[in-house]
């Protein structure tokens, strides 16, 4: 599959999980940009980090500025298993990131947007008033939940191995 039919395929998968106007692609940077929910999503890697959020404006998206959500990592920095590496980080690794792999992040990004709007309305909270401050893990479940193990590593600190 050619660079363009691939990313017509992930877009249009983004957008069956409601991203409206999904435009992922590039090099140096990797960037996403749409609107989930009536919100603003913005990702983007370069160098050696990525970094997704979800706010009420699109400055807001892009600036981090009264995030609902606000993920980030370092990519190159864990072994596959998700022990912590000793090779040095790729400086340059997160500019070429696999779009698929941007794909995950976003996703998850959604997911826990979703869940933090969810616990805001069930807690009587405007979605607007506060930004998140529950920490989820990569599975999407909050770490301090009870269904959580604990084995797993909060999502801000997960990244992939690229050699």
């Amino acid at each position: 599959m050619d660079i363009s039919s691939q990313l017509d395929h992930l877009n249009a998968h983004l957008e069956a999980t409601g991203l409206e106007k999904a435009s992922l692609g590039g090099e140096c940077p990797v960037e996403c940009e749409g609107i989930i929910d009536g919100w603003y999503l913005y990702f983007r890697a370069r160098n050696n980090r990525w970094r997704c959020c979800i706010a009420p404006t699109p400055r807001g998206a892009v600036g981090g500025e009264n995030p609902s959500v606000e993920i980030y990592g370092i990519y190159g920095k864990t072994t596959e298993n998700g022990e912590a590496s000793d090779k040095p980080v790729d400086r340059f690794g997160a500019g070429y990131m696999a779009y698929d792999v941007a794909v995950k992040i976003i996703e998850a990004a959604i997911v826990m947007f979703r869940l933090n709007i969810e616990m805001k309305l069930q807690e009587g909270i405007d979605r607007e008033q506060e930004s998140c401050d529950v920490e989820f893990c990569v599975c999407g479940i909050p770490m301090t939940s009870e269904n959580h193990n604990g084995r797993h590593t909060p999502l801000k600190e997960v990244t992939n191995d690229q050699d």
